[in-house]
Formats: C-alpha cells, sequence, structure tokens
C-alpha cells in the first residue's frame, strides 16, 4: 500500500505542476498577443482584431487543458462539477471566439 501511496502523490505532483506550467504558457501567450494588439493599434492594422482573437483563443485552448488535467486528480462531487463548469464555460468563450475570427476573416477577405 505504501508504494500505491508514493505513485499517487508523484502523480498528483506532476498533474499539478503540469497544470500550472500550461497555465503560465496561457498567460505568456495573452500578454505577447495583447502586445502586438496594442501595438497593430499604433499601425492601423486592419487584422489586429483578428490576430488578438487567435491568441485568446490558444489561451483558452492551454486553460482548458490545465482544467482537464486537474480532473484527473480530483476526488471529490463538488471539485469534479466546478472543474467541469469550468470547462463548459471555457470551450463556449472558444466556439465564440471562433465564431466570431471567421465573420472577421470573411469581412477583410
Amino acid at each position: 500500500m505504501e508504494l500505491y501511496e508514493k505513485v499517487e502523490y508523484a502523480f498528483q505532483v506532476i498533474i499539478l505542476y503540469s497544470s500550472l506550467a500550461m497555465e503560465i504558457f496561457g498567460v505568456c501567450i495573452l500578454i505577447i498577443n495583447a502586445l502586438k494588439a496594442v501595438l497593430g493599434l499604433f499601425q492601423k492594422d486592419p487584422k489586429v482584431q483578428l490576430q488578438l482573437s487567435q491568441g485568446v483563443s490558444l489561451t483558452l485552448a492551454f486553460f482548458m487543458g490545465a482544467e482537464v488535467l486537474r480532473t484527473v486528480i480530483a476526488h471529490e462531487k463538488g471539485a469534479l462539477i466546478t472543474l467541469g463548469a469550468i470547462v463548459v464555460l471555457r470551450a463556449a468563450m472558444a466556439l465564440l471566439l471562433h465564431w466570431e475570427m471567421k465573420n472577421e476573416a470573411h469581412e477583410n477577405a
């Protein structure tokens, strides 16, 4: 039983650090894309909104990946429900962003 507990603990640590790394990558992507968008506004780039939407969409993908990883180690029903709700909300946001990007690409074409 002691080996099982050690393996489970190691698994939890790996998942926690992996999800944290995914969130850090997502934040970095968002910051970089926001800075690019600000520069694009000053340069009057017509595609700045589309590029920012793509960056936000990629950020949401990283955040959803981190939440999915956390569901692996969630043991309580309340935690699973909360994580599930977060994933559903982020998926809805991603769908809306993709719809907006599709419309924006048609307008710029």
